[in-house]
């Protein structure tokens, strides 16, 4: 049984203008407004704490540049530039920030700092995919929802491997290494 994505919470960026809608599952940004790669993989970079990394899992096509995450040695926050595709002429559509549900709980806060620094230097606008909505970083009512989807889908992963939530919290990457150190568990 494959449960990629099952581990990990998603906050996805795209550029302020475009429209966004969520149909069933999927999420559709039509617009013509794209950043650059340079400029988003600089913004990106000068964050404190973040540097590149390559995935152990990352797709055949997918370009290292495009990967980063943060670290404080408490949690571990990746950031992927356009799916892992670089496409100078073309330009950044989005930008995910992800986190493995086996972190602390205060990850959540900190990704969306980072959402927010990202957002505010590269007029960006966050979405939340699992509420499917419009991540409005004043608006209180939204973020406690946010919040409550992400300890929700954290208690289900904790559920699903019969773990005790508070026995196995430890920084991970998402994808295969979470699964492969949870089969060792």
């Amino acid at each position: 049984m494959n449960d990629l994505g099952m581990e990990c919470f998603n906050l996805l960026l795209v550029p302020k203008g475009n429209e966004i809608e969520f149909d069933e599952d999927l999420l559709e940004v039509n617009g013509t407004n794209k950043l650059k790669f340079r400029e988003v993989s600089n913004v990106i970079s000068s964050l404190p704490l973040v540097k590149p990394y390559t995935p152990k899992d990352m797709s055949q096509g997918s370009n290292s540049k495009c990967y980063y995450f943060y670290t404080d040695n408490s949690c571990i926050i990746e950031i992927e530039i356009n799916a892992g595709l670089v496409e100078e002429s073309g330009g950044v559509e989005e930008i995910s920030v992800r986190f493995a549900v086996t972190n602390p709980l205060d990850t959540f806060q900190k990704a969306l700092q980072i959402c927010e620094n990202i957002a505010i230097k590269l007029n960006m606008q966050i979405i939340d995919m699992r509420l499917k909505a419009i991540v409005d970083l004043t608006n209180n009512l939204v973020l406690a929802k946010s919040k409550k989807g992400f300890e929700e889908k954290r208690a289900r992963f904790y559920t699903m491997y019969n773990l005790p939530i508070s026995t196995w919290v430890k920084p991970m990457h998402c994808g295969k290494a979470l699964f492969d150190e949870l089969r060792i568990q």
